[in-house]
C-alpha cells in the first residue's frame, strides 16, 4: 500500500527532555493511524513536527512520498497537511450544533483540505493501527 505519510529517525529534544527519538512511522493510504500515550509523552510535538510548527533536530518526514522538512506551516497546509487546536470550552451561548458549525467554518477558512489523522469522506479505512508514544 502507497505511504502516506512517514517518518524516518525522528528527532526533536527540548534541552535534556527527548520527545522525539529517533521515531520511524508511517501511514498507508486509507489506514487510520492512533497516537496514544500518557501525558507528556510527545504525542502534541509529533503533530507539530508533522505539521511544521516545530523543527526537527533531525530526521525527516515525508508526505506522499515527498520530504516536506523544507515546506513551512503555510505551504505544509497547502498541501494538505493540518491540525487543529483544542478550544476546552464550547462558546455557551450556541448550541452543541452551532459549535461545529462553527468549528467546520474555521477549518475551512483555514485553506486546509485535510486534517492531519483524518481522511476523505470518499476514503475507505482499510486498516487501523495504534502507534504508542
Amino acid at each position: 500500500m502507497k505511504k502516506i505519510l512517514e517518518t524516518k529517525n525522528l528527532c526533536k529534544s527540548f534541552g535534556a527532555i527527548k520527545v522525539a527519538d529517533e521515531l520511524n512511522f508511517h501511514v498507508a493510504e486509507n489506514e487510520a493511524l492512533g497516537i496514544i500515550g500518557p501525558n507528556g509523552a510527545g504525542k502534541t510535538s509529533l503533530f507539530n513536527l508533522i505539521t511544521g510548527t516545530i523543527k526537527q533536530d533531525k530526521g525527516n518526514i515525508f508526505y506522499q512520498g515527498e520530504s516536506i522538512d523544507h515546506l513551512n506551516v503555510p505551504n505544509r497546509c497547502h498541501q494538505g497537511i493540518s491540525r487543529s487546536f483544542q478550544i476546552p470550552q464550547p462558546f455557551g451561548g450556541l448550541s452543541v450544533f452551532e459549535n461545529k458549525i462553527l468549528s467546520a467554518a474555521s477549518f475551512i477558512l483555514a485553506f486546509c483540505p485535510i486534517i492531519v489523522g483524518l481522511l476523505p469522506p470518499s476514503s475507505r479505512v482499510v486498516g487501523t493501527r495504534f502507534f504508542a508514544v
